[in-house]
């Protein structure tokens, strides 16, 4: 499977947005800030996601719907149908490890996807996470089931035309190892395409990277590193290190930990895929390393299907926060006419010049 002659010319026309990045850690995203750890904390304790959930429900447009991944895994998510008539594209929305579909800023995405663009929009919670099955997460094997499985389930439907995927992080890393695993067997994961944001291309170096004691003599990453070991520890889960936590998942679902680690890496799928894919990642991640992605690009660079773009700023997963207008610019040109045609001016503009990108501090 070739791509479409727009896919090249697309991701190219995304330099010439504009874009204006802001401090992550200035006082216009202060409030984003406080609503990131309150959804931790509201979406990875067991409890607090029984709690909390009724009270994070959707608009009535969208329903809950489950089912089960290809270990028989329940799955759970929101579904909201587009608002138009006849066949609309689908885009099935993954959030990465220890994010919800329930949490603030996914909610509002999927919210704005359907009624802007007129999108069917699934957006899903990942196995261990919300209210999905509560079973090991792997570091991407088990979650590359859980989206392919998510992805059969959405052209299912009968009022879905071409399927899109969007991902960050864990999610991310696994939607490339899913694209990966489909083209082995000589078919594209979607019919639309693939836009896997701030992925990790070998998850060894990532488990070890957050595995260990806290070295505070590096500030930055060590507060990230002291973070998420506790919210594993908020998971329930009886390990409290990222590496121990790994070796029983691959006991719980009886595969080998050395088979565990290889079947979950990117580096190794993402040159199989047959479907449009874009990965975007960036200069300044401070949660995977600039490398892996610079490690996936040459991975794939003999693939036409694949793109790998770096930018100097947006951190981890947060391209939205330092500039949502060139967020919401950039998926609306990538994802495709009909989501351009439901934006304004500078979406459905020709390549422009770029203001200097300004790193968030």
């Amino acid at each position: 499977m070739t791509p479409s002659r727009e896919f090249h010319a697309t991701v190219d026309s995304l330099a010439g947005l504009p874009a204006k990045p802001r401090s992550l850690t200035g006082p216009r995203n202060w409030l984003n800030g406080m609503l990131l750890f309150a959804d931790y904390l509201a979406s990875v304790p067991p409890r607090m996601t029984r709690l909390t959930s009724p009270l994070r429900k959707y608009p009535k447009d969208f329903e809950k719907v489950r089912f089960p991944s290809e270990d028989g895994t329940k799955l759970v998510g929101w579904l909201g149908r587009s608002p138009r008539p006849g066949r609309q594209p689908g885009l099935i929305l993954l959030p990465g490890l220890f994010t919800s579909k329930d949490n603030n800023r996914i909610r509002a995405r999927s919210v704005k996807i359907r009624r802007e663009w007129g999108f069917h929009i699934l957006t899903l919670d990942l196995r261990g996470i919300g209210e999905s099955e509560r079973r090991y997460s792997t570091p991407g094997l088990k979650e590359a089931e859980d989206i392919e499985s998510a992805v059969r389930w959405m052209q299912r439907q009968p009022d879905v035309g071409p399927v899109h995927l969007y991902a960050e992080s864990l999610a991310a890393s696994a939607a490339l190892v899913a694209a990966g695993r489909s083209g082995r067997r000589g078919g594209g994961l979607v019919d639309g395409r693939v836009l896997s944001v701030s992925p990790f291309s070998d998850p060894a170096a990532i488990i070890e990277r957050f595995t260990g004691r806290v070295d505070w003599s590096n500030r930055e990453f060590a507060g990230v590193k002291a973070f998420f070991k506790f919210v594993l520890r908020l998971s329930g889960a009886p390990e409290t290190d990222f590496a121990d936590y790994v070796r029983a998942g691959a006991a719980h679902y009886g595969i080998d930990h050395a088979g565990l680690l290889e079947a979950s890496s990117a580096l190794r799928e993402l040159p199989h895929a047959m479907c449009e894919t874009l990965v975007v990642h960036s200069e300044d991640d401070m949660l995977v390393p600039v490398s892996q992605a610079r490690d996936l690009r040459a991975a794939a660079a003999s693939n036409p299907n694949v793109r790998v773009e770096i930018l100097p700023w947006g951190n981890h997963c947060l391209y939205e926060m330092a500039d949502p207008d060139w967020y919401w610019a950039m998926l609306a040109r990538y994802f495709g006419p009909e989501a351009v045609s439901s934006l304004g001016r500078r979406a459905k503009a020709g390549p422009v010049a770029v203001a200097a990108p300004r790193p968030p501090s």
